[in-house]
């Protein structure tokens, strides 16, 4: 007989249901062994009793049922197979089951796991008699037992028969694929259904097509995603948090969902409820019941009973001191979850391993009170995580919701399932880093493009606020590139910047790839592949190392420059100069071993290389290896400055600029390496990229907005006709007496205007955006800028015209301004912008150097992405990616709690907060140690940095790592090898070209008004000097009020 799912019974049924069951376990089959109570497996159903044991750890009696249930039939009988039940006896111990459900049954009538069990026994009989040739036994009108003849009374159309034709149905025309067939019975019994769930999914059956039982499914009311299984409401949250379908169609529903996460969740239980947790001043109010004592009046009473303490009614002090208890542990299970959580998200372990015995075993040995209930793998993964993940969001989204000037970075990766997932990060302007998203379309998503792309980077810049960006950051991808173009369209508030770093690895590997270079650089790969793989000749090559480092006189506790080789990796920025670099201490000693006969290649390449006859070959390839460094050591050493979090747009330039200035100076020197034809290709692979670089001037306006820098050094003068221009800077009486008696530029003086060409162009950027934060200020006053919804447009654009001039020629206030000191050039303006005379300006300038140049943050996140979803974990979901993140990066940099950070130790302090402020980022302040081994990108304290071959011994290693991590310490007290010097021309070599190119040399094209050979611009890729700020405190003056009137936005100084 077809049944349909329990639920779908009502109870009104059963006792046909149990009047089948009856007949059916009375009459199975002889072939069947026949056992006495005693020693028959079913027989402790005899009495209808409990297993005390088992009810005293589930505490409920339904479910001890079901565990005694599971303890004779199997604990996986009903998941694994056909499903049914077995039945491997017969007598009055199976006979004694439809007793004991029948008792149980009436207790909890609507109970859906006692219905389920019911069916499930009498499926596996009906399964006997079939196994057996047998045909089962019809109902009949009389009976064996009293539900017979209490079934008998009821109409025929009411039957069970009845019924389960009606539920059998829904069975249609079977074909090979599933027929969905959708089902509006309502859940009578159980656990009271959610109501939110409800709203959010729908429950249906499936048809497999092949006779077999419809399957019960779920789907999502807005996407369509679909589970197996019936609703349950911790998977069905899982899936809404995370469905942007949902989001869109539903906004209501979705907040409603995601606000119940938020509530449910570790996080918000642990932050929330310590405050108002128990403790040993917690007050309780009771009532405490009133004593009653028989009086003289009660002369039936003796006297001796009237004060009798057995009146004393302690049930109210019980009932409140089990509640405070019953609080307490609930509480103190939530911080055991809560600690988990966090070592499961930040140190990626897999959900799990809280299922393992050893890990249980951990955790009883450190839990003495033994009230700890452990939760397993599912409720993590369904319930626990996804709603931490949520609250996380929430958290994150309220801090950025209170911050200006943020940059959006994101980037696009994939997961091993395969899936295409775009990371989105929120850079605060203090360079604090918060992981915003993950989107996706699902585990079978592919490629995306760039309308998609726009649409997720628009949902979350609207989700924290419009007025709250400052710019959008990434590498210039087809998809990428379009999308902040579009971005910056819809809102031209938001800069639309390329990140920097990318773009000079890009003209590395360019440079690598001319036909110059190519013959070294596969040379080179060659030689360190040999030493990856060859253990012994490593461990040869670490021998007379450390002979040359006794040699020379150091210790064991002191680093030669030869220590460690680096294989070219595909991930890392500059890996063939970090190959080179670790391979050219080692190849004189690998020439003097190979000649020695220790060392021995089979690669003809490398025979000739390190020929015992000649050494033209290896002089020859290093030389080349010499000059390909030569070349390419400006672009690193830019490239790993700039790779900084404390970067700005004003460093950006200076970096390019500074290795134009170095390389037309290396091309100059008559020792030079790079021949003609060579350099101006380089030169012209420089000059096309810094054009694609530069296409937005907020670099050229940073750098002259830096108070680091002084024009005079870095501009070229100016040979057009002086600017003239009247400086009007409104000023308080005592502020005009000041400057009078100081003798300092006032009201109304008259000069002439430096370097025309960049003030102008300085001029138009500032009122260009100027004008794009009015317009917006105007039309969103709760979003835009305060100031400028305060003071409107027409007083904005007039004080810009007063305070530009004046801190371009430092008249005024910017005269006195100089001595302020501040830890970057941020800061500086913040400190400055306190002063109305200065408001707006320093309004624009605190958003120019607010902004983030770079897409690190999305580098770092790709690489815990690859180490979160390793091969092991390789069937994870890309929401459970997501989520991790979420958790990781918040408790790992935002949110340590204080008794964590209390453990550890002063390093994994360092590491977990916020970036260190620099007044500058220069290749100097870069740490030594850092620089020589080129490690890869550290993902927390978890051991997730990549690890070197195992066949490799210690000493010499080679290693696989990914791009240079960003240091954010001030300074170390390690030791280690210092940088080497920008490296001095070797000796000439006559270097291989298909080009040529001869005659006068290509010029570096930079910014016209940019000197090339400024010393202040070069020294940033040095290894000495230092450019310093001074920062101090500014003085509070009143504000001006707001002006009325139309805003003249046309600018000309005369």
């Amino acid at each position: 007989m077809d049944y349909p799912d329990p639920w779908l019974v009502p109870a009104s049924e059963f006792p046909t249901v149990f009047a089948r069951l009856h007949r059916l376990l009375h009459s199975l089959p002889n072939q069947l062994p026949e056992r006495s109570p005693s020693s028959s497996k079913y027989g402790s159903f005899l009495d209808h009793s409990l297993d005390l044991d088992i009810f005293e750890k589930t505490e409920d009696e339904v479910a001890t049922v079901s565990e005694q249930l599971k303890r004779v039939f199997g604990w996986d009988t009903r998941s694994s197979g056909d499903g049914i039940v077995s039945i491997e006896e017969r007598g009055e111990g199976i006979c004694a089951i439809e007793g004991f459900l029948r008792h149980w049954h009436e207790k909890y009538p609507e109970d859906n796991v006692l219905k389920k069990w019911i069916i499930d026994i009498l499926r596996g009989a009906e399964k006997v008699y079939r196994d057996h040739g047998q045909e089962i036994p019809a109902d009949v009108s009389g009976g064996a037992s009293q539900s017979d003849s209490v079934s008998n009374k009821r109409p025929r159309s009411e039957t069970l028969d009845a019924h389960f034709a009606e539920a059998s149905g829904l069975r249609r025309k079977k074909s090979a694929v599933f027929e969905e067939v959708t089902v509006l019975t309502k859940n009578k019994g159980g656990r009271p259904p959610d109501p939110l769930t409800r709203r959010a999914a729908t429950e249906y059956f499936v048809d497999p097509g092949d006779g077999s039982d419809h399957k019960k499914r779920w789907k999502c009311i807005a996407c369509g995603h679909s589970e197996s299984g019936h609703i349950q409401t911790s998977r069905v949250k899982k899936h809404a948090a995370s469905c942007p379908q949902l989001q869109k169609s539903y906004p209501a529903l979705y907040a409603e969902i995601n606000g119940t996460m938020v509530k449910s969740s570790l996080g918000a239980k642990v932050t929330v409820e310590p405050q108002a947790s128990s403790s040993s001043n917690q007050s309780y109010h009771l009532t405490v019941p009133e004593i009653t004592t028989a009086g003289p009046s009660s002369p039936s009473q003796p006297l001796r009973k009237a004060f009798s303490q057995s009146q004393l009614d302690t049930a109210a002090f019980k009932s409140a001191g089990g509640k405070k208890k019953e609080k307490d542990q609930q509480e103190r299970q939530d911080k055991i979850n809560h600690a988990i959580l966090m070592l499961l998200c930040v140190h990626g372990l897999p959900p799990g391993l809280v299922d393992s015995g050893f890990w249980k075993y951990l955790v009883s040995l450190l839990d003495i009170k033994g009230t700890y209930r452990f939760p397993s793998s599912t409720d993590f993964v369904t319930k626990y995580i996804p709603q931490e993940a949520a609250f996380v969001k929430q958290q994150t989204l309220e801090r950025l919701q209170g911050e200006r000037n943020l940059t959006m970075t994101f980037d696009g990766t994939t997961i091993r399932k395969p899936t295409s997932l775009y990371t989105v990060h929120a850079t605060t302007a203090k360079r604090e880093t918060y992981f915003l998203s993950g989107h996706h379309d699902g585990p079978k998503s592919k490629s995306h493009n760039a309308i998609w792309v726009t649409e997720k980077l628009a949902k979350d810049i609207t989700e924290v606020g419009v007025g709250h960006w400052g710019a959008v950051c990434s590498d210039n991808t087809s998809v990428t590139k379009l999308a902040r173009q579009n971005t910056h369209e819809r809102w031209n508030t938001i800069e639309d910047l390329r990140d920097s770093v990318h773009l000079i690895q890009n003209t590395i590997e360019e440079i690598t790839k001319l036909p110059e270079h190519k013959g070294f650089a596969s040379t080179m790969k060659e030689i360190v592949k040999f030493f990856k793989k060859s253990t012994n000749s490593t461990l040869t090559l670490l021998e007379e190392a450390e002979r040359l480092k006794a040699a020379a006189g150091l210790g064991d506790g002191e680093t030669a420059n030869y220590t460690t080789l680096k294989s070219v990796g595909k991930t890392r920025f500059g890996t063939y100069y970090i190959c080179a670099d670790a391979l050219k201490p080692h190849l004189t000693t690998i020439h003097a071993l190979y000649k020695n006969g220790k060392l021995t290649f089979k690669s003809k390449r490398l025979q000739e290389v390190f020929s015992k006859e000649s050494s033209a070959k290896f002089v020859e390839f290093e030389q080349q290896l010499n000059g390909y460094m030569y070349v390419v050591e400006p672009f690193v050493r830019a490239l790993w400055s700039l790779e900084a979090a404390s970067a700005n747009a004003s460093d950006v330039i200076v970096f390019w600029v500074s290795i134009a200035g170095v390389l037309d100076a290396r091309f100059e020197n008559p020792r030079s390496p790079v021949e003609l034809p060579l350099a101006n290709k380089i030169t012209n692979l420089y000059n096309k990229r810094y054009k694609e670089m530069f296409l937005n001037d907020i670099y050229f306006v940073a750098l002259m907005l830096d108070p680091r820098f002084d024009r005079n050094d870095i501009l070229t003068p100016d040979d057009a006709i002086p600017l003239t221009l009247t400086l009007r800077i409104p000023q308080t009486s005592a502020e005009s007496a000041r400057l009078a008696s100081s003798g300092l530029p006032g009201q109304n003086r008259t000069g002439t205007m430096p370097f025309r060409s960049a003030y102008c162009k300085v001029r138009d950027y500032l009122r260009d955006s100027l004008r794009a934060m009015c317009q917006f200020a105007e039309r969103y006053p709760t979003e835009g800028e305060p100031l400028l919804v305060e003071i409107g447009s027409a007083e904005a654009i007039d004080r810009l015209k007063a305070q530009l001039p004046a801190f371009w020629l430092g008249s005024g206030i910017w005269l006195a301004n100089k001595s302020l000191k501040a830890d970057s050039a941020y800061d500086w303006w913040i400190a400055v912008g306190r002063m109305p005379d200065a408001d707006v300006l320093s309004l624009l300038a605190t958003k120019v150097f607010g902004t983030l140049t770079n897409s690190m943050p999305d580098e770092r996140t790709n690489s815990a992405i690859t180490w979160l979803n390793s091969a092991i974990r390789g069937t994870q979901l890309p929401d459970t990616v997501v989520n991790n993140l979420h958790i990781r990066q918040w408790y790992l940099s935002h949110a340590v709690p204080p008794e964590v950070r209390r453990l550890m130790t002063s390093r994994q302090k360092a590491a977990s907060g916020p970036p260190v402020s620099r007044p500058a980022v220069a290749f100097k302040k870069l740490r030594p140690d850092l620089l020589r081994k080129v490690q890869g990108l550290d993902v927390g304290d978890s051991g997730t940095s990549s690890s070197n071959s195992s066949s490799t011994p210690e000493g010499i290693m080679v290693s696989d790592t990914f791009h240079l991590r960003e240091e954010e310490e001030e300074s170390s007290d390690e030791e280690g090898p210092q940088p080497q010097p920008l490296a001095t021309p070797p000796a000439p070599v006559e270097l291989s070209t298909d080009s040529d190119d001869a005659g006068e040399r290509v010029n570096f094209k930079v910014h016209k008004e940019i000197k090339l050979d400024s010393k202040a611009l070069t020294d940033m890729i040095s290894d000495e000097g230092a450019h310093s700020n001074a920062p101090s405190s500014a003085s509070q003056l009143p504000k001006a009020a707001k002006k009325t009137g139309t805003a003249v936005w046309d600018w000309v100084d005369d």
